[in-house]
């Protein structure tokens, strides 16, 4: 619900949290430019070191990015970093010199995506709006993977990790022989959880939304609205043929009673109050408000699954998973099929009363 799956994941929020830790180091030096020099030259260490790490490819992939932003700009003299990241990615994806992509294809999606979008606005928008450039990049992952996206996690999203990269450089601080800092610890990473068990639990509350292909393009157009904003709108485009992010829809999903037949009965959370979708033989009656424009699904064990259209947007409310390829005609057809099934039942009914009197 808030998206925190790349926390569990060595990334480059791993790298950058851990390059914090140069920062209380460069204040023994007196001069900025001392400082400024010292916190280059231990970061390009750090990097290399980390290229000998076994597996961790997503490190990997950020640590050679630096280093040839470092070598581009001190002997070709040319900082553009955009450029220099589009170059590196082809070079990772068509010669497989650096092996990052054919290990781990996901994960350089999501590098692709998000260092992409941060390096793309980073000349053109404040750092504020650039916040905006990356729930943008949310909408796309939401779009191509069929997953749900819950604006009030996007917002937790953004504090819960930053939070993230000021607690993870002290987890290293635990090798150190220092009285009772485990204990301190323990308790600051239960309140850190407490956050996170809360904020999903909120934002699932708020509501979720599946974002439509008039959104993602809506994206599209406000990421090219001007000529400079066109590096954002290349990122965009090149992950239209990625097969790692274009995750293939299943042929079922053709109405309402396929979908239901390829959800899974997994729960969104571990919360006795929210229920997975029930699936089409579990399904009891499925009753339409017009006052509310909202569809309530009866399972046969008493659970209700609440959907409801708004234009584009697909809200699930208060109860249950929803998957995209919902379409409300597909929904009226399985509530007539419904109703017609009840129909032949009680005209069966009759016609057996009227065979016994007879």
């Amino acid at each position: 619900m808030i998206g925190l799956n790349h926390l569990f994941t060595p990334s480059g929020i791993h790298l950058t949290s851990l390059l914090l830790l140069l920062w209380p180091l460069s204040l023994f030096f007196k001069q900025k430019a001392d400082r400024l020099r010292f916190r280059r030259y231990a970061t390009l260490a750090l990097c290399f070191l980390v290229l000998f790490l076994p597996g961790l490819y997503p490190l990997k992939r950020l640590a050679i990015l630096r280093w040839a932003v470092f070598l581009i700009g001190k002997f070709f003299h040319y900082k553009d970093y955009f450029i220099i990241f589009l170059l590196w990615s082809f070079l990772d994806i068509a010669i497989l010199m650096l092996g990052t992509f054919y290990y781990s294809p996901g994960s350089f999606v999501y590098s692709f995506l998000f260092v992409g979008t941060i390096l793309a606005t980073k000349d053109i928008y404040p750092k504020m709006l650039m916040c905006l450039a990356l729930v943008g990049a949310q909408i796309i992952i939401s779009f191509f993977q069929q997953t749900p996206l819950a604006p009030l996690g996007v917002v937790i999203n953004f504090i819960l990790t930053l939070i993230f990269e000021f607690l993870y450089p002290l987890m290293f601080c635990l090798l150190l022989p220092l009285p009772y800092f485990e204990k301190i610890l323990e308790k600051v990473i239960g309140v850190f959880y407490y956050f996170i068990h809360h904020g999903a639990h909120y934002a699932l509350e708020c509501g979720i939304v599946f974002c439509s292909f008039s959104i993602l393009l809506l994206v599209l157009l406000l990421s090219a609205k001007e000529i400079q904003k066109s590096r954002f709108l290349i990122v965009l485009l090149l992950l239209f043929h990625s097969e790692a992010l274009n995750m293939r829809l299943s042929k079922g999903h053709k109405n309402l009673s396929d979908s239901l037949m390829n959800v899974s009965m997994r729960e969104l959370i571990t919360h006795d109050k929210y229920y997975s979708l029930p699936r089409v033989t579990e399904i009891k009656s499925i009753n339409y408000s017009p006052k509310n424009s909202q569809y309530s699904i009866t399972a046969t064990d008493g659970r209700v699954c609440r959907v409801k259209f708004n234009n584009d947007f697909l809200f699930a409310k208060s109860s249950c998973r929803i998957t995209r390829g919902f379409s409300r005609r597909s929904l009226v057809s399985l509530n007539t099929g419904e109703q017609s099934k009840e129909r032949t039942k009680k005209q069966s009914k009759k016609q057996t009363k009227k065979s016994k009197k007879e």
